[in-house]
């Protein structure tokens, strides 16, 4: 492996542990450098799911159209 500047940074061996087993208590803990992998895709959340739905419904003009319509109907009611 070619490597810029010499051989300091180079890791020999590295272990990797799945799953809930800890690892060996002659080894040291070296807590993980990386940023999180989670990937949430969901578009809603239980705090968001009324604004953002009512944004998605009334942005087209139709639907607002029908919401208008619907307002004057119950406002004029007997």
């Amino acid at each position: 492996m070619f490597m810029l500047g010499g051989d300091e940074g180079r890791v020999h061996s590295r272990t990797i542990y799945v799953g809930q087993k800890s690892c060996p208590l002659n080894e040291a803990f070296i807590p993980p450098k990386f940023c999180d992998n989670r990937i949430v895709s969901s578009k809603y959340t239980v705090w968001n799911f009324l604004p953002k739905n009512l944004f998605e419904q009334f942005r087209r003009i139709a639907n607002f159209y029908f919401l208008i319509i619907f307002l004057v109907q119950v406002r004029n009611n007997p």
